[in-house]
């Protein structure tokens, strides 16, 4: 057998050893992804049933709907709720999630109950157009634009329209990280509708 062959042979085993070495350490990457999926999908169906039998007045269970999704949209991340509605073309915040840090302090502080924005100002006058949930991953393609959510420090924001009696409300949740590494998908969407 010639050196040439024997070369050949040895470089084909050392590339099949370096590829079967490849598998497990990808199997184990897939499963610990597939692991973390199924536990935030666990902890929004808690959030669901916790929501779904919660007790009280109307504004205790909105106070709840946004307190538990801020937690349980992205977790790891820092998320806040709001529930706004539309009066006369401007937006106003009714409700923010109150278990947030960031909602007492820092720039997000500025989006209280009460705040009123210009709808020209913010994205909901797409929610309100299309009448489905959207999701923007990375608000950074909006720069210059004058949006409100570059004052709060918001960069990626999930929100939906909400049909509260007559009137159509929109639940939006914002982070002040883009979504870019994992950005909002059809679950995402699914779990806020």
């Amino acid at each position: 057998v010639s050196v040439a062959a024997q070369t050949f042979v040895l470089i084909t085993a050392v590339r099949i050893l370096l590829r079967s070495r490849k598998v497990p350490a990808a199997t184990e990457a897939r499963m610990k992804r597939y692991q973390s999926e199924s536990n935030r999908h666990a902890e929004r169906i808690r959030a669901l049933w916790q929501i779904s039998s919660c007790a009280g007045t109307d504004e205790s269970r909105v106070q709840a709907v946004l307190d538990l999704g801020a937690r349980t949209l992205r977790p790891g991340c820092e998320v806040i709720g709001y529930l706004t509605h539309l009066e006369n073309a401007t937006i106003v915040i009714d409700v923010v999630s109150a278990d947030s840090s960031m909602v007492r302090s820092g720039p997000t502080a500025i989006f209280a109950p009460g705040t009123t924005l210009a709808l020209e100002h913010t994205l909901h006058g797409i929610l309100y157009k299309n009448r489905r949930s959207t999701a923007w991953n990375d608000l950074s393609e909006y720069d210059g634009r004058g949006l409100a959510y570059e004052a709060a420090g918001l960069k990626s924001l999930i929100g939906a329209p909400v049909q509260i009696g007559r009137q159509t409300h929109v639940l939006l949740f914002g982070s002040t990280h883009p979504m870019n590494d994992e950005p909002f998908g059809e679950d995402d969407l699914a779990y806020l509708d």
